[in-house]
């Protein structure tokens, strides 16, 4: 009995993950307003990012690990496990970065304000609310690190190359699509928080 209905959870959790995914693909997903203010190439501007609100979880884990671990703790608390029990819409992109040296941290963006976001149920999610000023580089194609570190340095020889703005922060790994797109499909960004350089 104890067998079954452990079962049957696991199959309306996984149900539930499932129906999160698929509210990537049936509809334009809201995404955090910017304001570009200056171009860095073609496909490298600088953003700025007004105050948003994020759900966000800690993981102990490298970043090709950190981010399926977060993201089903995080589609747990928007599919309604929170203290509202409000089911709250799927937004992109999905953000990760480094907080430790075997940490990650992995945030959705939520439309709420950070006063009016639903309380999490699970300790581990956490609501923030911040601005950000961040160069950005966005690319197609699949997660692989190979592909994430060639844009991250691409990015990085950019900002030397026009000495206007200073790296201020832990590269920011924005992906917009759900793990079934196929990966040429997918689009991704690098970002870097970054401050502009007196007298550039």
């Amino acid at each position: 009995m104890w067998a079954e209905a452990v079962r049957g959870e696991a199959v309306r959790a996984t149900f539930a993950f499932l129906l999160v995914l698929a509210s990537f693909s049936v509809a334009a997903l809201d995404e955090p307003d910017f304001t570009v203010i200056e171009q860095l190439g073609e496909s490298m501007e600088v953003r700025e990012y007004p105050a948003f609100t994020t759900a966000s979880v800690a993981i102990d884990a490298d970043i090709k690990s950190a981010g399926n671990q977060g993201f089903r703790l995080l589609a747990d608390y928007i599919f309604g496990n929170n203290q509202a029990d409000e089911k709250i819409a799927m937004t992109a992109p999905v953000f990760q970065t480094r907080i430790a040296e075997d940490a990650q941290k992995v945030s959705f963006y939520l439309t709420h304000s950070a006063d009016e976001a639903p309380l999490p149920v699970n300790e581990r999610v956490e609501i923030e609310s911040s601005a950000m000023t961040v160069a950005v580089i966005r690319y197609k194609g699949g997660w692989g690190m190979d592909k994430y570190e060639q844009h991250l340095n691409a990015l990085v020889d950019e900002l030397e190359a026009t000495g206007a703005w200073r790296i201020t922060g832990e590269p920011i790994w924005a992906r917009y699509d759900p793990p079934f797109k196929p990966p040429w499909w997918r689009t991704n960004e690098v970002m870097l928080p970054v401050d502009r350089i007196n007298g550039r």
